[in-house]
């Protein structure tokens, strides 16, 4: 069994095809060397500048992970891996031609265009959690065309996700849930620049986590790392779009760090903790579409955000009811802000 190494985008144009095997490769390094010897000198040159140094297009992906390449081409490799490579070409002033014809449908958004579209490619959106809420979320980030989305799940996928994680197969199954997801997502767009990490969120490394995001996603399935999340953003000065499911119920709120309230003002204290609870697919997903929308109406400008409001969806009915929600004056979280 070989090690198969995918290219992408403009790396896919200089090789000539879009997969290569290579029979063994101790790790990265001898794999980038085996791979311009196979696909030949227009690969190599957009691979290594002159000086014999890879250049800093360069994004590489192990089995789905990001690896760092100032420090990471001594990543070990073995038969069975599977290697991406392609160019992170987020970020710039223009838009590529490419960009413009994927996103033509939504440029055309009156207020959108394509200034709306550069400020989707500069933008860097976190995602916590790549369960039913995060799925949908991440894909319609994606498929929007945000620069930059970091996916962060320390989970692996069990058969019990796959009524609505639909990120999530069901060969995945056994899989981190980071790397099953960023190999959908990156096949849905390889325009944009992908990172995951598997990782718990604690209080001593959320405002880490969270560092240089424009937006943070609530993906996850408990009120403990909702408020650390919560408190982190209103800290970080972050916008945070909250969500959660139960059944054919769900809830949605934009907080926006001094112009309304945080999580702590709306929710003040931590629901029962339920280890399992019912939900129907459909419920995230609908719920996740409209965090997708949130983030994406924060960063274009697009639209009025659901500030200072409270949205709650039941599938029961088909009704979406919102209410008004205040600052409370005496939170402990975002007083002051």
């Amino acid at each position: 069994m070989a090690i198969t190494v995918k290219l992408f985008a403009s790396f896919r144009e200089a090789a000539g095809k879009d997969q290569v095997c290579i029979a063994a490769a101790e790790n990265v390094a001898a794999l980038l060397d085996g791979l311009t010897k196979i696909c030949g000198k227009t690969l190599a040159e957009q691979l290594y500048d002159p000086s014999g140094k890879l250049r800093d297009t360069v994004h590489v992906l192990v089995n789905g992970r990001g690896i760092n390449l100032l420090k990471g081409l001594g990543t070990r490799l073995k038969e069975g891996d599977v290697v991406a490579i392609f160019p992170p070409v987020s970020g710039g002033r223009r838009l590529t031609p490419d960009e413009l014809k994927r996103y033509d449908r939504q440029i055309h958004i009156h207020g959108f265009g394509e200034e709306g579209q550069r400020k989707m490619k500069n933008a860097h959106v976190l995602v916590a959690g790549l369960g039913g809420l995060g799925s949908p979320a991440s894909t319609y980030l994606v498929m929007a065309g945000i620069g930059h989305l970091t996916i962060l799940d320390q989970q692996r996928v069990e058969l019990s996700n796959l009524n609505r994680q639909m990120l999530h197969w069901h060969l995945d199954v056994g899989r981190s849930k980071a790397g099953s997801a960023i190999e959908k997502l990156y096949a849905m767009n390889p325009l944009v620049k992908i990172y995951s990490r598997l990782e718990q969120i604690t209080r001593e490394n959320v405002g880490k986590l969270i560092k240089g995001a424009d937006v943070v996603i609530d993906g996850m399935d408990n009120y403990p790392t909702r408020f650390l999340l919560n408190e982190a953003c209103v800290r970080g000065r972050v916008p945070f779009v909250h969500g959660a499911v139960e059944g054919l119920v769900g809830q949605l709120a934009t907080i926006l760090p001094g112009k309304g309230p945080c999580l702590r003002c709306i929710i003040p204290k931590e629901p029962p903790h339920k280890p399992v609870f019912p939900v129907l697919g459909a419920t995230p997903g609908v719920i996740g579409c409209l965090q997708a929308m949130e983030a994406i109406k924060l960063i274009t400008g697009v639209g009025k955000p659901l500030v200072g409001q409270m949205l709650f969806f039941n599938g029961g009915d088909v009704t979406f009811d919102t209410i008004e929600v205040k600052r409370d004056s005496k939170c402990p979280v975002c007083k002051g802000v």
